[in-house]
């Protein structure tokens, strides 16, 4: 862990304030965003964590209203981790609007109105097939989710490149999907 300044993990399965518990080495701090746990779903599931060396100069911008987010600024850059639940689960009825919406702003704010660099990384739950943003892209998956199409469409509107499949691997990758 020591050979890096910033970690951010995806469905942490953390609940409400357990990051407290959580033993990090003295060197570093945590941010982490558990969803809420309601009466209808009492698991919170999904949740975002991240570890980073505590002398870096980050901020948190994470906006107050996202459960699905995670942003820190780290000079004129924008480390964001996203989570985005399958277009199945029943959390997605609780929202005001669609994540892919709310993904779409936060990319926005940061790009259009602030001027910043974007990093953004995650579970996206979104499958893109060979689809790609200018660097051409190896996929051993032909499927593209209407999902996918909006992170290819939101990704082209604010000068994004997804990176998965492209030559910044040595190898092609397989598809990165677990069954239960």
């Amino acid at each position: 862990m020591r050979d890096y300044d910033v970690i951010m993990l995806q469905e942490t399965h953390l609940r409400p304030e357990q990051e407290m518990q959580l033993q990090v080495p003295l060197q570093y701090n945590c941010l982490a965003l558990s969803r809420p746990q309601t009466r209808d779903f009492m698991h919170g599931g999904a949740g975002l964590l991240t570890i980073y060396r505590s002398d870096l100069a980050l901020m948190d911008v994470t906006p107050a209203y996202q459960h699905e987010f995670i942003a820190v600024r780290i000079g004129d850059a924008v480390l964001l981790s996203v989570y985005l639940p399958p277009p199945s689960s029943p959390w997605l009825e609780n929202y005001v609007q669609p994540v892919e919406q709310s993904l779409r702003e936060l990319v926005h704010h940061f790009v259009e109105v602030q001027g910043l660099r974007l990093i953004a990384m995650g579970d996206f739950n979104a499958r893109v097939g060979t689809l790609s943003l200018g660097e051409s892209r190896y996929s051993p998956d032909s499927i593209v989710t209407a999902r996918g199409r909006h992170i290819i469409q939101t990704g082209a509107m604010y000068g994004l490149q997804l990176l998965n499949g492209t030559k910044c691997y040595d190898e092609p990758r397989s598809v990165t999907r677990w069954l239960s």
